[in-house]
């Protein structure tokens, strides 16, 4: 054994420019393999983060028109359904949950100095924070089944929102002259999918959204 090693360093030392490039080699190598390992394994929690709601058994369903002919009727009829409907669907065993949402683009949202807001505001309910995989900073609270009950005038603002308006828990909102507590900011996400730009709207229980809207969800 004592032999071997001596022959393995005088060879070294006797083509030391070579030896010398072969470590440097052999250690880039495995520099190499675990920077694209600790790569790799980066870009798979952070892809498997941003399409979580893609991935889940989470359905989002609105309504649009009909594609085809059927039973004498024309195509692309538009297609309607109540709010008794959807809830009827969640007696399917099919369906864990279900959430019903409203929604209004063009509303008049301001901050208690009267400066304007971007104006997307959601009528949701309880479930829907589950169900978008949102959650909430510390202090705030979810919309709850008895401020969807009592058309509670509360509020859950996006952290973009929140950032743009400088909002903060406590503060009021006016949404079309009517004032709503904030109860609640979104977290901000890294990445990830968003399909209805929560970061960016302010969300109401789903009674007091009908209240001042008579829309369909």
């Amino acid at each position: 054994m004592n032999s071997l090693f001596l022959q393995v360093a005088q060879t070294l030392l006797a083509h030391r420019l070579r030896s010398t490039l072969a470590i440097i080699a052999i250690v880039w190598g495995m520099l190499s393999v675990l920077v694209l390992v600790a790569l790799g394994e980066g870009f798979y929690r952070v892809n498997t983060q941003s399409f979580a709601l893609l991935m889940s058994d989470t359905q989002m369903a609105f309504p649009s028109q009909t594609t085809k002919p059927w039973q004498g009727l024309p195509a692309k009829r538009p297609i309607r359904i109540s709010e008794e409907q959807m809830h009827a669907l969640a007696r399917q065993s099919a369906i864990e949950q279900l959430s019903v949402m409203y929604g209004k683009w063009d509303a008049n949202v301001t901050n208690d100095q009267g400066r304007s807001l971007p104006g997307y505001v959601a009528g949701v309910d309880q479930h829907y924070f589950a169900l978008q995989s949102l959650t909430l900073r510390p202090a705030s609270r979810a919309i709850t089944p008895n401020d969807v009950l009592n058309h509670a005038r509360v509020a859950i603002i996006g952290w973009q929102l929140a950032q743009v308006g400088q909002l903060a828990l406590g503060d009021s909102v006016k949404v079309n002259g009517v004032p709503f507590f904030i109860i609640g900011i979104t977290e901000q996400k890294e990445g990830g999918v968003s399909l209805n730009n929560e970061s960016n709207q302010l969300m109401i229980p789903s009674t007091t959204f009908t209240d001042l809207w008579q829309s369909k969800p």
